[in-house]
């Protein structure tokens, strides 16, 4: 997993995809994976010869079990850092990240650029995204995240424009309208799923379905 070229301060994605193991005893968040939503607490075990992993103890495993996690693949938070920004979008952790992605690549795309066509083509990738994932999501809202993470207010414009019209078209003509069941509080939720799937993975895996959001507090985004 590569370093952000940008980031913001607030934002958990970019704390989360700095690739530095925390000490023992630290309290965890995860945000992708098969541990999304997950905490647990940092094991004081280290394999030898290994600087690229370490072991957490989830609060939903067994005392006895740890889980094995990649500084380089997963992504995780340090709970006491953790904050919900206003400008995230009102989805899942799961589509939230999805969407987190596709900033990072926009705005290594646009990197000393300013021009209409570059901006079209960055949006690409968000829009696809947004379309395919049936992403309920207005482009004011797509335009609080890229503005957040460093792009130019001279191009909020166009970003918006191209991100409405993009959406528009590709749902005029292949169908998959946004689900709008998916908005919800900013990361409440570790992803959207009906109260059937809902059931069948609280058995699985030992939890629920819900995020962090009512533990952790809302800040009001920078001026």
């Amino acid at each position: 997993m590569e370093q952000l070229s940008f980031t913001n301060e607030l934002c958990p994605f970019c704390l989360a995809r700095r690739t530095k193991i925390p000490p023992p005893g630290s309290r965890l968040v995860f945000l992708n994976n098969s541990a999304i939503g997950a905490r647990g607490v940092v094991a004081d075990y280290q394999e030898p010869a290994r600087n690229d992993r370490f072991y957490v103890k989830l609060d939903h495993e067994n005392s006895n079990t740890l889980c094995i996690v990649d500084k380089y693949r997963d992504l995780y938070v340090e709970e006491q850092l953790l904050t919900i920004p206003e400008w995230m979008p009102p989805l899942s952790i799961q589509d939230c990240e999805l969407i987190h992605r596709c900033v990072q690549n926009f705005v290594l795309f646009m990197e000393g650029s300013h021009s209409r066509s570059a901006i079209q083509n960055a949006m690409y990738g968000i829009v696809e995204c947004s379309w395919s994932n049936r992403l309920p999501i207005t482009g004011n809202e797509t335009w609080a995240i890229l503005q957040a993470h460093g792009i130019d207010n001279r191009l909020r414009k166009d970003a918006i424009a191209f991100f409405e019209f993009g959406v528009g078209l590709l749902t005029n003509v292949k169908g998959r309208r946004a689900v709008m069941r998916k908005r919800m509080p900013a990361m409440s939720k570790v992803r959207y799923i009906t109260k059937a799937k809902h059931d069948l993975w609280e058995r699985i895996t030992g939890r629920n379905n819900e995020g962090f959001l009512p533990g952790h507090v809302r800040v009001q985004p920078e001026t």
